[in-house]
């Protein structure tokens, strides 16, 4: 079952003669595992009136744009451009051109869904995305002290920072250059949407999007064994791939 929190998205009008309903459970329960949501790129809402609704979305922070299409009967007919945000417990508003209401949040397996009704009606129906929403890495905290009477830190840190970087031969020293880790595949391997098999592979056309064989690309974050690579292969320019494919070095 869902935890959903609040979710705006504007729909056309549509008649339903029969009305599902699925119990909201407040965002913050699940959004307390994540600090900030995704829900960038391509999206398809299935609705349990029949009606399938196409959306294209970027995220910048919390800012949500892009456009939608929604026909009945398969038919994609009618579209428009979507604005709106998402909050750090997952609760999201979008709004579309051409009107109506969507409500809902990211559920305890980061799928999203919730419930709609037309502008203006009490016909309720509800709605699920096809694939799971993306969780953002944390902001890395600025170290440094207070400045008295204000909320900004100097730039001058606390603590002395550890210098991260090769040692140089035959001393106890260490060089200016930053260590950073590379993934390079070791075969042919999807890349995925989240840290693991449930939340299902990338598509680019009809396959997934994959690394190839001996492609590298700089490694953002590491959880249960994945990787969060960099590639601008997929929506927002990063995914995850399993360990047991890839070989990671640190340079």
């Amino acid at each position: 079952m869902l935890r959903i929190g609040s979710i705006f998205i504007a729909l056309a009008s549509w008649t339903v003669s029969t009305i599902a309903f699925i119990p909201l459970l407040p965002a913050e329960a699940w959004a307390a595992d994540c600090s900030q949501w995704d829900i960038g790129g391509h999206w398809e809402f299935r609705q349990s009136n029949g009606i399938k609704v196409y959306f294209d979305l970027e995220q910048t922070g919390s800012a949500i744009s892009g456009s939608g299409v929604y026909g009945v009967r398969g038919d994609r007919n009618y579209g428009g451009p979507v604005t709106g945000s998402i909050n750090g417990n997952g609760n999201i508003q979008l709004t579309t051109s051409w009107g109506g209401e969507y409500k809902g949040g990211v559920g305890s397996d980061a799928f999203i869904g919730g419930t709609t009704s037309s502008a203006g009606q009490k016909t309720v129906v509800t709605w699920r995305g096809n694939r799971a929403a993306t969780c953002q890495p944390k902001p890395v905290k600025k170290l440094g002290k207070q400045l008295p009477g204000t909320s900004t830190t100097s730039d001058i840190p606390e603590k002395p920072v550890k210098k991260l970087g090769k040692r140089l031969p035959g001393t106890s020293k260490t060089s200016d250059t930053p260590q950073h880790q590379v993934a390079k595949a070791n075969d042919d391997v999807d890349i995925y949407k989240g840290p693991g098999g449930e939340f299902g592979a990338y598509r680019c056309g009809p396959i997934n999007c994959f690394m190839n064989k001996d492609e590298t690309a700089n490694v953002l974050w590491s959880k249960n064994g994945w990787y969060q690579v960099q590639t601008n292969k997929v929506p927002g320019g990063s995914g995850w791939v399993a360990e047991d494919h890839l070989t990671v070095t640190t340079h």
